[in-house]
């Protein structure tokens, strides 16, 4: 609800060292619009001396041309974090052949990652989202490279999904854990 320079403002007021940006549809930035708003978003961060370290998108495809533009501005503007957007199942296929196919999909982001210098986190997410139940982000995430794509636990949607064996989840996907939700 504020424009870039009033949104920096009031985090620099409050004592903020930096913002999580959003860059999806209803965010902060739209990433229709990336390559002009994101510049000036930063740009008013930096401003009142905040970083801009990290962003929320809907990024889930290396091969979008719109999320392929959000990574590459995010990359040239020095962000070096982002969440990722969350995936569902499929209803018509099996849940390991979405498996196969989301572990393609993190191997095409962790290739451009890498090639851009960021690291893409996805988040578990309660309902019936990929990663809601730990294991199946563990089978996706366990063939790439943690430095490039990763995961951003969320403590409370663990809790939700995992009931009492939510510390299991966490114990099988820690190696990939880059950020934490509280």
């Amino acid at each position: 609800f504020l424009n870039y320079n009033d949104m920096a403002e009031v985090a620099a007021e409050i004592g903020f060292e930096g913002l999580d940006l959003t860059v999806r549809p209803k965010g902060h930035v739209l990433p229709e619009r990336v390559a002009d708003d994101l510049p000036k978003a930063v740009e008013a961060m930096e401003k009142f001396g905040l970083q801009a370290q990290m962003m929320t998108t809907n990024v889930t495809n290396a091969n979008d041309p719109e999320q392929l533009a959000i990574l590459q501005t995010a990359s040239e503007l020095g962000i070096k974090h982002y969440r990722m957007g969350w995936l569902k199942y499929p209803e018509g296929d099996s849940i390991p052949k979405s498996i196969e196919t989301f572990t393609d999909q993190f191997k095409s982001l962790e290739i451009l990652n890498q090639k851009l210098g960021l690291h893409g986190a996805y988040q578990n997410h309660a309902g019936n989202h990929v990663g809601a139940p730990i294991w199946d982000l563990y089978q996706i995430l366990k063939g790439t490279s943690t430095k490039f794509i990763g995961s951003q636990y969320d403590i409370r949607h663990a809790t939700v999904e995992g009931g009492n064996s939510w510390e299991l989840g966490l114990r099988l996907i820690q190696p990939f854990i880059k950020s934490i939700v509280i």
